[in-house]
């Protein structure tokens, strides 16, 4: 299925599954990019919980006030990259997202999802900076731009 990817990242944060079922933690993160109208052919179920997870990986559980900031750009090979780091201060759309809960992600888990939806996923925890890059993007139907 064919995605626009600035929305994708957008809608990571639109429906956390079972939320209201017991309490838990509400993480915020910021999102921009230059990349609207650029699709990817990826799975969205997978693909909103590829950045859900890189959101909490980035995040620091201790300090509310070092907010992910996930900027959506096109990489110069015609393809796209989703980078969560985190940036306080960089200025993007409010997003709130609550942790998925009962059974954390593994790495290697969200490493086979990417590499199963056509992306490289790259962690580094030091640098608390999480991408997915995709090689290749369309231009979207929706922006009038020929594919």
């Amino acid at each position: 299925m064919q995605l626009d990817v600035l929305e994708l990242s957008r809608q990571s944060f639109a429906g956390p599954p079972s939320g209201a079922s017991w309490p838990r933690e509400t993480l915020v993160a910021t999102l921009s990019g230059d990349a609207a109208g650029f699709e990817v052919e990826v799975n969205p179920r997978a693909a909103t919980s590829l950045i859900a997870f890189g959101v909490e990986l980035v995040a620091d559980p201790k300090d509310a006030t070092q907010v992910p900031h996930i900027h959506v750009s096109a990489t110069p090979e015609g393809g796209c990259s989703i980078l969560i780091e985190r940036d306080p201060t960089r200025p993007g759309e409010d997003l709130a997202l609550l942790r998925r809960g009962v059974i954390a992600p593994t790495l290697s888990c969200a490493l086979a999802a990417a590499r199963a939806n056509g992306a490289v996923l790259v962690f580094d925890a030091g640098a608390s900076r999480f991408s997915l890059t995709f090689g290749k993007a369309v231009p979207g139907a929706l922006t009038g731009e020929a594919g």
